[in-house]
């Protein structure tokens, strides 16, 4: 239980310290957090987020086990204001998901 404490907040100082600039984390429960970035670069986020789970991976591969990162994304038009909060999580929801299962699939 100490070490998944520990996880938790570590991962959410490594969110933190990425996007603390450039957006805001969250958690959205359990192990689950929720990034707003603020950008209008899709491939920014993507870049950043490969960045996050390297560092990620690098410090818990230390500590002796691993611990992966999978996320969904959803990108916003606030000009068009097409979506609210809850619509944007929900596909950004369902991305994760659907990443887990295809990842689940390359395993076995």
């Amino acid at each position: 239980h100490c070490e998944g404490d520990y996880a938790i907040s570590r991962i959410s100082g490594i969110l933190s310290y990425n996007f603390n600039k450039c957006g805001t984390v969250c958690r959205w429960g359990g192990d689950e957090f929720v990034i707003m970035y603020f950008s209008n670069s899709k491939h920014f986020f993507l870049k950043k987020m490969d960045k996050v789970r390297k560092e990620i991976s690098e410090e818990f591969k230390s500590k002796g086990y691993p611990i992966g990162l999978s996320y969904g994304h959803n990108v916003f038009n606030a000009t068009k204001m097409d979506m609210n909060i809850n619509s944007i999580i929900d596909v950004a929801d369902k991305k994760l998901y659907s990443y887990k299962m295809f990842q689940k699939g390359r395993t076995k």
